[in-house]
């Protein structure tokens, strides 16, 4: 979405594309009305969610400078650190994490 809504980015913030966006909305009626959901978790594949909205940037960034590897740090647990290493290894990358006890 940022990259459409200001086209001008492309060039100097590059990024991959990790997911199907704009993630979709289903309705369900919840105490006689209807709610939207914004179905984060259908927007990848293998891991999904907004974590990776973030990690396209990160993965870009990485990509135009040639490197090959992706390290997240994070309390045990991280989903942030998940999704880096699980998009990694999807976009040909090493993805380490390195975490600790909250």
């Amino acid at each position: 979405m940022l990259h459409t809504t200001w086209p001008g980015l492309s060039g100097v913030m590059p990024r991959v594309v990790l997911g199907a966006w704009p993630s979709p909305l289903e309705a369900k009626i919840v105490r006689g009305h209807e709610v939207l959901f914004k179905r984060e978790d259908l927007s990848a594949e293998g891991y999904a969610g907004n974590k990776i909205r973030p990690l396209e940037m990160v993965f870009g960034a990485a990509r135009a400078a040639g490197l090959g590897e992706i390290w997240s740090t994070g309390a045990y647990g991280s989903n942030h650190a998940l999704a880096a290493v699980v998009h990694a290894r999807r976009q040909g990358l090493f993805g380490g994490a390195i975490l600790w006890p909250q």
